[in-house]
């Protein structure tokens, strides 16, 4: 049980560091911290170029999974610090 717990700590931390600048970002799609429009693409300069960088609308759908990826790991973390807390008292 204290590797569960353990675990959801470690998981839940990494869920949100992970992801944690698409929360904070005041713009709706950002690539490399820069604000992006419809109709432009995301990438290296290479890859922007040749066409093969990632659009606007891609972006957009990474940002709404990081944000909610980064709201789970909140609660998981939660989860976790109850679980060691719970853990802790019954060995007293």
């Amino acid at each position: 049980m204290r590797i569960l717990a353990f675990a959801a700590i470690v998981v839940g931390a990494m869920m949100f560091v992970m992801n944690a600048a698409a929360l904070f970002s005041d713009a709706k799609v950002s690539c490399n911290g820069e604000a992006m429009h419809p109709g432009e693409r995301c990438g290296i300069p290479t890859e922007v170029l040749s066409g093969r960088g990632k659009t606007y609308q891609q972006m957009a759908r990474d940002n709404v999974r990081s944000k909610v990826l980064a709201c789970a790991g909140i609660p998981v973390f939660g989860a976790g610090i109850a679980g060691m807390i719970i853990l802790a008292r019954r060995q007293r």
